[in-house]
């Protein structure tokens, strides 16, 4: 089996220690702001070749041979196979920088470590005995039966492939994941199953309440649409009855002056009211002939009775003569009484 080590880094400006067919390839992983500890597992061809590469990657707290941040290092093996215990791999690389790698090119200053060397070329001799050392540590962790050929319908990387927590990464989920996608990357820091799912169903929480609050705006924005027309519709009407209103009672000033303008017509035709004696009013005056006439029959009827009894037979007195035989009596109706005329009444 291949096993090939790569190491690179910036100790002063990127730099790289290898075989010089995957300098490129290499040149990708000087991306600032990644993960602090990150492991990748990714698979290329190569030369013609299908590999699998395992990178151990170091971001934080590393400075560059004058003290800059910004500095990285990685620790990479590239295998003509595919190691079925890549945890196992991870265990390994971190080893091989802890306990070589780190007091050969590194040394602590303060919380941060700083390159020793300003080109990894400078410590060639080093690096190459380090690969020894890898090789050691291999055989001393894995056996045969934990590798498996890889062929030339492996994924290649088409994408970013997928990000795994460090406690999701089983053996199996990142064999699986790296022939499905060519890549995988594990750290700590990435969002675990139960924090995406945790995390799944609160953005569809958020989104059915999103969706209902839409629909609520929606059906709100319809309902004030709608009692802003029937608000419209009744200001017209009230205006409506407003302006028949006033073209009523301007018809009414109009009849009222009308009728007041007949009512003088009428008056001014008629002449002046003739003024009545005693007081009184023009519908009683045409009862007076009839009144006239009630009251001359009534004194007919009191001098009838009065003549009566002046007629009743008595003895005279000696003496006396019989003058009043012989008189008459006669009324005399008022003129005006009925009709004008004077009518004179004898009683014999």
């Amino acid at each position: 089996m291949e096993v090939d080590l790569f190491i690179h880094g910036v100790p002063h400006g990127w730099d790289f220690w290898g075989k010089e067919a995957d300098r490129a390839y290499f040149g990708n992983f000087y991306k600032p702001n990644q993960a602090s500890h990150l492991f990748v597992i990714e698979t290329r061809i190569t030369g013609g070749h299908p590999y699998a590469y395992y990178h151990y990657l170091l971001n934080d707290d590393i400075v560059d041979y004058e003290g800059r941040d910004g500095s990285y290092v990685g620790v990479s093996v590239r295998m003509d196979a595919y190691c079925l215990r890549p945890r196992y791999v991870w265990t390994v690389l971190d080893r091989l920088f802890t306990d070589h790698l780190r007091p050969l090119l590194f040394e602590q200053t303060g919380p941060k470590l700083r390159w020793r060397t300003s080109a990894l070329r400078m410590a060639d001799k080093q690096i190459a005995a380090a690969q020894d050392q890898l090789l050691a540590l291999m055989g001393a962790t894995l056996r045969a039966s934990d590798f498996e050929a890889i062929d030339t319908n492996i994924a290649t990387r088409t994408n970013t492939g997928v990000n795994l927590c460090t406690v999701d990464a089983t053996d199996g989920r990142v064999h699986q994941s790296v022939r499905q996608y060519g890549r995988v990357a594990i750290a700590d820091t990435h969002t675990a199953d139960r924090e995406r799912q945790s995390d799944e169903a609160h953005q569809k929480q958020v989104n059915a309440l999103t969706a209902a609050a839409n629909q609520l705006k929606s059906n709100c924005q319809q309902q004030l649409y709608e009692a802003q027309q029937t608000q419209n519709a009744l200001q017209q009407q009230v205006q409506n009855q407003q302006t028949e209103m006033a073209r009523l009672q301007n018809e009414l000033r109009n009849s009222d002056r009308q009728l007041q303008h007949l009512a003088d017509r009428l008056d001014a035709a008629q002449g002046p009211t003739p003024r009545l004696p005693f007081g009184l009013k023009p519908s009683v005056m045409k009862w007076l002939p009839y009144v006239t006439l009630a009251l001359a029959v009534l004194a007919i009827v009191l001098v009838f009775i009065a003549a009566c009894k002046g007629s009743a037979p008595q003895s005279a007195p000696e003496g006396a003569t019989d003058e009043t035989s012989s008189d008459s009596i006669t009324i005399e109706v008022p003129s005006g009484a009925v009709g004008g005329a004077t009518p004179l009444i004898a009683l014999q």
